[in-house]
Order: structure tokens, then sequence, then C-alpha cells
């Protein structure tokens, strides 16, 4: 919060100092205030538009916005666009297509939980949670042979897996 005082300073100073906005952004990030950080990221690109750090930060916080959209405010339309556009940003980042398969899930749209779910295990092969939620989508999607290889699947890479052990049960 302090920082900020200084950054608000600096940006009267220098208006234009895409540093400065960077950085309120990221304070912003720290406290949770996720609308001031997408717009202070925003504001980045506004003025340098090839800005790599400002393009990974916008990611970052629009995955982060649409997880706290869709896990605390119930916003489940709101959490899928700003997912959306945070692939935008992060077309690399599984976690954001696993966040994007959960909300689809969610909304009822199995096929678009898989194809996300699928992009996730494209993207982290070895991430055993990404095959069991692939595996849950299919069983949704009542096809159970894809659903039990899915699941054979994450019990090979983590026999261990919580989400498992609670399906036996």
């Amino acid at each position: 919060t302090e920082a900020q005082g200084y950054l608000n300073q600096a940006l009267k100073i220098h208006p234009n100092y895409k540093l400065s906005y960077l950085l309120l952004g990221n304070s912003h990030f720290y406290l949770g205030n996720y609308e001031q950080v997408v717009t202070m990221y925003r504001h980045v690109l506004k003025l340098d538009p090839n800005y790599g750090e400002g393009k990974r930060n916008l990611g970052v916080a629009l995955r982060d916005y649409g997880k706290f959209q869709g896990e605390k405010a119930n916003n489940l339309a709101g959490a899928i666009s700003l997912l959306e556009e945070a692939v935008q940003y992060l077309p690399n980042d599984f976690e954001t297509y696993h966040l994007l398969g959960v909300a689809h899930g969610q909304k009822g749209d199995t096929q678009e939980a898989i194809t996300y779910f699928k992009k996730e295990i494209e993207l982290a092969p070895k991430n055993a949670s990404g095959y069991f939620n692939l595996g849950v989508a299919y069983r949704h999607a009542g096809d159970e042979l894809n659903a039990k290889k899915a699941f054979d699947q994450a019990r090979a890479i983590d026999p261990d897996l919580p989400q498992l052990k609670a399906q036996q049960q």
C-alpha cells in the first residue's frame, strides 16, 4: 500500500512511464484487487503493446481473476470470459486450460471441458489431475471407456492421487 503512494506520485511526474503502471499492477495483485490489476496491466500494454512482461502479467492476472470469479464470486460466465482472454496471453499455461475445463464442466458443457482438459494434458502430460478431470468429463459425457482410460492414466502417474482415492470410496 505504501508503494502505491510512491508509484502514484511517480505517475504524476511521468504519466507515460510503463514500469510505474506495471509495479502498481503488481502491488494491486498482491493485495488481491483484481479489477485494478487488470486495469493497470491493460494500461501498460496500451503504452507498449509488445511489452512481454506486461502481457505475461496481464495473462496471470486474468487467470487468477477468472479463478476468483468462478470459485469465490460464483460468476461462471465472468470466469470463462476472463480465462478465455488469459489464454491469449498465456497460450502454454496448463493451469489456465485446467480452469477453463473446470468452468465448462460446471456449466454443463462437457465437450468443451474435454477439449480444455486435453489441452491441459498436452501441456503437462505428467499431471495426474489433468487425466483425472478428463475422466470425470468423459464420465459426464457418458463415455465410460474413455473415462476408464483417463482414470487409469491418472493412476499410472500418481497412484496416491487424492481424487482417485475419494472416487474408490
